[in-house]
């Protein structure tokens, strides 16, 4: 597994986050401190950009997201 160790700032606890191959955004003390965040890139259906993982890495939150997709297809 390759992991971007460069994917921003925890905004629970304030370490650095580390990013999958896969698209799993996940913080650095999840392992010692037990910090519980993570987060993927692709939920849904919709693949976050990166203004988009940024605004709720920060805490601030997006814009309305519409295009979601349940697992029966339905918007």
């Amino acid at each position: 597994m390759v992991i971007n160790k460069n994917a921003g700032t925890c905004p629970i606890c304030g370490k650095p986050l580390y990013e999958s191959d896969k698209g799993t955004i996940f913080c650095s003390g999840w392992k010692n401190d037990g910090c519980g965040f993570i987060f993927n890139r692709k939920m849904a259906g919709h693949v976050f950009s990166p203004a988009e993982v940024e605004a709720i890495e920060s805490g601030r939150g997006t814009d309305v997201i519409n295009n979601f997709v349940s697992k029966t297809g339905k918007n």
